[in-house]
């Protein structure tokens, strides 16, 4: 069974449309390779400026002002600052992510909170306002895959980037303790832990950008259904 393009009249039976589809599709493949070349080359001149790209949405604790500049959202910085400081006093990263669970406060995903994702706040160097460009970079434009950058690609780093929501020595301690975990600090038992406030649920984006929910008979799965149609507005 045949396929007749009418555009580009080719009829995929006829031998010499073969050629030419083959042809067109080596094209289509070199102007996807020099938009992606462009796109990337783009985004590295912006990197040279110090001009990063924040997703905000992505981390817990950022918004954007109506500038478009990153501002600190203090009802979520205060749950950075709150894993932060019980980390630094000897709680576990599993105990404090059960603490935000039983708080009903979600990860910037929606989702419960692991100890593997507390690791990767107290990981994230822009709290203390360092911001990394380039830690990853897409392989080919094709797969879209992505790799992490381990020396392969340049990367820029923007001190005072962000606003920082904890203090650098802080961050360095939290990193120290991360990789000797017995040094410097004592185990503390959840019992003695202040419990973490539940924080106001802020729109990031979309028509309901700013607004918050304060009708405090809504269930959690209610603010969920309006913050989800709120970001996809």
């Amino acid at each position: 069974m045949g396929v007749f393009i009418e555009d580009l009249n080719i009829n995929t039976l006829d031998t010499t449309s073969e050629t030419l589809l083959l042809m067109l599709s080596v094209v289509a493949q070199a102007e996807s390779e020099q938009k992606s070349e462009a796109i990337t080359w783009s985004i590295i001149e912006r990197f040279k400026k110090g001009l990063p790209i924040i997703p905000t949405h992505n981390f817990l604790g950022f918004t954007k002002d109506r500038f478009g500049k990153v501002v600190v959202e203090e009802s979520e910085a205060e749950i950075v600052r709150f894993i932060y400081k019980n980390f630094l006093e000897g709680v576990r990263a599993v105990d404090i992510a059960s603490l935000l669970n039983e708080a009903n406060i979600p990860t910037v995903a929606g989702n419960k909170w692991k100890s593997s994702s507390i690791y990767r706040v107290l990981r994230n160097e822009k709290y203390f306002g360092l911001v990394i460009m380039q830690k990853t970079f897409t392989v080919d434009c094709f797969t879209h895959k992505k790799k992490v950058n381990r020396g392969e690609k340049p990367q820029y780093l923007l001190r005072n980037g962000l606003p920082a929501i904890v203090s650098e020595d802080e961050w360095n301690l939290v990193q120290e303790l991360l990789l000797n975990p017995r040094k410097g600090f004592k185990k503390k038992t959840v019992k003695n832990i202040e419990k973490p406030r539940n924080f106001v649920s802020t729109i990031k984006s979309g028509v309901f950008k700013g607004f918050i929910v304060i009708d405090t008979k809504w269930t959690k799965e209610e603010v969920a259904e309006v913050l989800s149609k709120g970001e996809h507005q």
